[in-house]
């Protein structure tokens, strides 16, 4: 018997021709080339990922706590803790001496999120800028709504995942 590379016999499609078949391959092979470009953007950044992503969170000038930080970011507490006392210990947020403990950010990280963040817009926008205006509209348009979909998409793959049907009878 002849087979192929995956070993199956023939006819039967290996999950390369499976991958390339697969009607979100397109997307998930431009959000690759995103994420990549991204990072080298990001590495350009006087701040890293994680502190640009609590001091996104906390620039509404809100406090939070440990758990309400970690609830908001989808991290685990202990991720929380070791990033925000982190960023703590590079002055880039402060306690508030409270029970349970809050944080918000400093003034000087404030100043290192605006302008970590500028940079990040600005390529954003640089790269916006070469669409013409209907177009850039209707890209944004059409990015916020794939976003809304992706979302609910995941949430009914969570839930179906967490509440598979029942058989019939069962």
């Amino acid at each position: 018997m002849v087979t192929n590379a995956a070993g199956a016999g023939p006819g039967t499609p290996t999950p390369q021709t499976l991958f390339d078949a697969h009607p979100g391959r397109h997307v998930a092979a431009e959000f690759h080339r995103l994420d990549a470009t991204r990072r080298v953007v990001e590495r350009q950044a006087s701040l890293t990922r994680a502190e640009r992503r609590l001091l996104w969170l906390l620039a509404d000038g809100r406090p939070r706590t440990f758990r309400e930080i970690a609830e908001e970011l989808g991290l685990e507490q202990s991720t929380v803790n070791r990033q925000v006392n982190g960023a703590a210990a590079d002055g880039l947020v402060e306690s508030i001496e409270i029970r349970p403990r809050q944080v918000r950010p400093s003034d000087a990280g404030l100043r290192s999120f605006t302008g970590s963040i500028s940079h990040q817009l600005d390529t954003y926008e640089a790269a916006l800028a070469r669409f013409d205006p209907a177009d850039r509209e209707n890209f944004t348009s059409l990015l916020g709504q794939f976003v809304a979909h992706y979302a609910e998409a995941a949430a009914d793959a969570e839930a179906a995942r967490d509440h598979p049907p029942r058989a019939p009878g069962a």
